[in-house]
Formats: structure tokens, sequence, C-alpha cells
């Protein structure tokens, strides 16, 4: 990782479902200084939707509660009051700082000094907004083959439809994908799955 300074959260891992993110988690995860949460979903959601915000966009307790009763927060592996421990009494914490606070307590429990999020879908879709709360952070977006990744869905009910929706889906984030490449130099990077192939200690996560 370099011997840069770095801040939390330190990268975001973005992109399609099904691509193999979660394999990239996986293997990122065990890395000795860097721990990986799965999906969080909330964090541009929570920013863009500011219950919870003041206008200029400071944390209040309201904002808390939203955290700790959204479905995804048993991810973090931390209590109500762990996260309301983060917040001063009376202290005025932009939101950004509070997630970054959240990111480095989830760090501290995992024992690595560097934290980064995998969610796919949304988060994809909201690289400028990330990148304006966060403009350090690093974002991988994990390339697989369209159809590939749409196969993936067979196992749905519904395949004909979910197929359809997910080429689709594919194909507008491949669109997105371009964009962060020319609008986040240095700070976006896009590897293909197939890569993984090819390098010999990945073939445990790949089994």
């Amino acid at each position: 990782m370099g011997a840069e300074p770095a801040s939390n959260p330190y990268v975001f891992i973005v992109g399609c479902a099904r691509s193999g993110t979660t394999l990239l988690e996986r293997m990122l995860n065990a890395h000795p200084e860097l721990a990986i949460i799965h999906e969080t979903h909330w964090i541009t959601r929570f920013y863009e939707k500011p219950k919870g915000l003041t206008k200029d966009a400071l944390v209040r307790r309201k904002l808390i509660a939203r955290v700790c009763g959204h479905h995804r927060f048993r991810n973090l592996h931390m209590s109500r009051s762990d996260v309301t421990g983060l917040l001063g009494r009376d202290e005025a914490l932009p939101y950004a700082s509070f997630i970054k606070r959240l990111f480095e307590l989830y760090g501290a429990r995992e024992g690595k000094r560097l934290v980064g999020d995998k969610t796919t879908g949304n988060y994809i879709r909201k690289l400028p907004l990330l990148a304006e709360l966060f403009p350090q952070a690093r974002f991988v977006h994990l390339l697989r083959d369209g159809c590939v990744a749409t196969l993936f869905y067979r196992w749905l009910r519904d395949v004909a439809a979910v197929s359809t929706g997910t080429a689709f889906r594919w194909r507008g984030i491949a669109t997105i994908v371009q964009a962060g490449i020319h609008g986040f130099p240095g700070q976006f990077f896009a590897p293909s799955m197939s890569l993984f192939y090819t390098i010999p200690e990945t073939r445990q996560y790949l089994q």
C-alpha cells in the first residue's frame, strides 16, 4: 500500500452484482492491514435524504438511530452504544467525519488500520458523491463479461426477465466505468475478473 498517508474509508469496491466483487472483497480482506465491510448500501442514501443531518450536513442523534436501524447494520459487528460513542456531546461532526470514525472503529475491532467497503449496485452510480465526501478514497470496479454476469442470475425464478434486466444494468454500469476512469484519475481502478485466474495465489478463493 506504499508509504503515502492513507485515510479511511480507504477503498470502495463497486460494480454490478454477480461480477466477482465478493471474491475481491475476501482477497483484500486477507491483507493484514486492510478490512473490508460487506455491503453497507446506506452511506450515500443517508446523505442524500438527510433525515438526521443538519442543513450543513452535521450529524444529529437521529442519524445514529437510522444507521443502527438499517438492516445492513449487522454487517458492522458493533452495538448501538458503540455508534453512539462516536459522537461527542454537543459535537458538530460532519457526516464524512462520522463515517470515517465508524470505519476506523470497525478497523480497530478487526486489528487493521485501513478499512474499505464492498457494495454492488448503487455506489457505482454515486461515484461523484463518494469522491466529494471522501476525496482520498480509492474506487475499484471489478469488470466481468456481461454475458457471464447475467447468466449467474439463472437460479432466480424468472430467468428471462431477470437476465434481460441484468444485461441492460450491466451495459449502463459499463458506461459509468468509462466515465469513472476519465473523471477520477489516480482514484478509479477497473481490473478484469479474468486477471485473477492467472495469479496462482488466488486459486484458493476461486474454488
